[in-house]
């Protein structure tokens, strides 16, 4: 998104005058990223001691990321394990009795979610040539990033759905916080997106550069969109697909 990019606006010549596949200007531009949202509260009671007590995702839910919500920017939830009522190492380090940790476990349960979302694209998002090189001899990378009214709106739409979640859990209104996470571009994507012709993009159906003939780009960058979750396995998969592109040439 960010390398494979800066390399197509360096290759100027006198064919390429703006960069490979850049006569429409659109190599760099759209860059997007997954905004964060994050939602905790306490639900009173836990008589059967039910407690995540691991520091890491154990439970996922793909319900906002479907074809329904495709119109008002998908969301991909997880459970994460950072706070809870009872850490049971700290506990038994701490010499903690049995029946005290039982009391504690059993006074509530802590919800702990953060969600990906989708963000709708803003064609002033972009990355380019910054001025100077860095210390290995690279061009540096100017970039621009921001979140537009659209997507500004999703996620305070999906910040109300994760506290009716969290409320439908039993939580108490008092003990719900909630937060949007300042957008820093994590898995960032589209600043060569995929398009039918290189007036609304850089790359084609098979992730070729439009107007070549053997220069491919495989990266997140060809997304014509940020997905709901991580894009590793996207990625994967345009691998594959691209390798028997070229083989059946």
């Amino acid at each position: 998104t960010f390398e494979s990019t800066k390399l197509l606006l360096a290759s100027t010549s006198s064919h390429w005058v703006s960069g490979i596949g850049n006569d429409s200007g659109h190599v760099g531009r759209h860059l997007l990223g997954h905004p964060v949202l994050s939602a905790s509260g306490t639900r009173p009671g836990n008589s059967a001691k039910i407690e995540q007590e691991l520091g890491f995702e154990t439970l996922a839910s793909r319900h906002f990321d479907t074809t329904e919500y495709q119109q008002d920017g998908k969301m991909l939830i997880a459970r994460f394990g950072r706070r809870s009522k009872t850490f049971l190492e700290r506990e038994i380090v701490a010499g903690t009795s049995r029946s005290e940790i039982d009391a504690k476990m059993m006074s509530g349960m802590h919800f702990d979610f953060y969600a990906s979302v989708e963000q709708f694209e803003s064609p002033e998002n972009r990355v380019g040539l910054g001025a100077g090189t860095d210390k290995w001899g690279l061009r540096k990378t100017e970039i621009s990033f921001g979140v537009n009214a659209i997507t500004e709106k999703v996620l305070r739409k999906h910040v109300e759905n994760l506290r009716k979640i969290l409320k439908a859990a039993g939580c108490k209104e008092n003990s719900i916080n909630t937060r949007v996470g300042i957008p820093d571009g994590a898995h960032a994507t589209s600043t060569c997106r995929m398009s039918s012709s290189d007036a609304d993009g850089v790359v084609d159906k098979d992730i070729r550069v439009h107007g070549t003939d053997n220069l491919y780009v495989c990266s997140n960058a060809v997304f014509p969109n940020v997905t709901a979750v991580n894009p590793t396995l996207t990625v994967a998969a345009l691998a594959v697909r691209l390798a028997e592109h070229i083989d059946r040439a």
